[in-house]
């Protein structure tokens, strides 16, 4: 679907993770006003979940800007896959750090299919 006015939205809502990343290298779980990080900690899932929005963005746009912020965030995804715990190897954890408050202690099937949508995705457009 490409609805121009949807895209519009969507891409102004993105752009604000965009900024908040592209300044402090990290997307935070929650922010507040003018995208000032309430928390300290990660949410892996909305992480993943961002990167298919920049890259679907990249898709329409073809801005790099999209695609490089898709990339560190998969990056940083692979990195806490299964962290420190050989038996979840593969899986992707609720916050990071998982004792953060969102799915506390766990892996999460749905955090890595976003996270596999996102790096299939990013491996098509390579």
């Amino acid at each position: 679907m490409n609805i121009p006015s949807w895209i519009n939205v969507a891409e102004r809502a993105a752009k604000g993770f965009l900024k908040s990343q592209q300044r402090d290298s990290v997307i935070y779980a929650k922010y507040i006003k003018e995208w000032a990080p309430a928390v300290e900690w990660r949410c892996p899932t909305g992480i993943a979940q961002i990167s298919i929005v920049y890259l679907k963005l990249h898709i329409l746009n073809r801005r790099n800007e999209w695609l490089e912020a898709a990339d560190d965030n998969i990056e940083y995804l692979l990195t806490i896959q299964g962290r420190g715990n050989e038996n979840v190897k593969g899986a992707i954890l609720g916050s990071d750090p998982i004792d953060g408050p969102y799915m506390l202690n766990s892996y999460l099937s749905w955090a890595t299919k976003f996270f596999l949508e996102a790096l299939i995705l990013g491996e098509e457009l390579k």
